[in-house]
């Protein structure tokens, strides 16, 4: 039986020395995080969520630095099916004057299932890699491939059955002797 095709596709475009936008389609919904600069590894933050999402994590954060301004983008699971995830853009540009905190104003939000999420950016993980070799990346976003969480997310996504154990009493384990 053929998999489903994701409904979600993400693309970590590097526009300049530095500067990456982060094109995100989820369903009909899209949006373009813009100028995203190599203040913070940005694509190494992304792949980091999405090895904490396969591995079975209710979910994950982080920050994108746009000079002078950040994006915060939160992943989980929270009041969801397991196997679903909740993407949450916030827009932390006027956040601290308006009082917001750590929220600021909704910049984006849709729901996927988790796999596919994982799924897509590990598509884009590739395409970076045929893309540019890894001297090239690093001159080109100022941070080296994420070549760990790469490979540690290879791995997790190889691993068959669920993410997420879904519910009923924890297994017997064997007495230690």
């Amino acid at each position: 039986m053929a998999k489903r095709q994701a409904d979600i596709a993400l693309e970590f475009d590097i526009v300049g020395v530095g500067v990456a936008d982060l094109h995100v389609r989820l369903g009909q919904a899209e949006t373009i995080l813009s100028g995203i600069c190599y203040g913070r590894d940005a694509f190494g933050d992304l792949m980091r969520m999405a090895l904490v999402l396969s591995t079975g994590g209710a979910g994950a954060e982080c920050l994108f630095e746009r000079e002078p301004d950040l994006w915060r983008v939160v992943v989980g699971r929270q009041n969801l099916q397991p196997d679903q995830i909740a993407i949450t853009v916030y827009d932390l540009s006027q956040a601290a004057a308006d009082g917001l905190g750590a929220s600021g104003p909704l910049h984006f939000e849709g729901t996927c299932p988790a796999d596919d999420f994982v799924a897509a950016i590990n598509r884009e993980a590739e395409r970076l890699l045929q893309s540019y070799d890894l001297a090239s990346y690093q001159s080109a976003w100022h941070w080296p491939f994420p070549m760990k969480a790469f490979k540690a997310l290879q791995a997790a996504r190889a691993v068959s059955g669920p993410t997420v154990a879904h519910g009923g009493p924890p297994p017997e384990l064997p007495p230690w002797h």
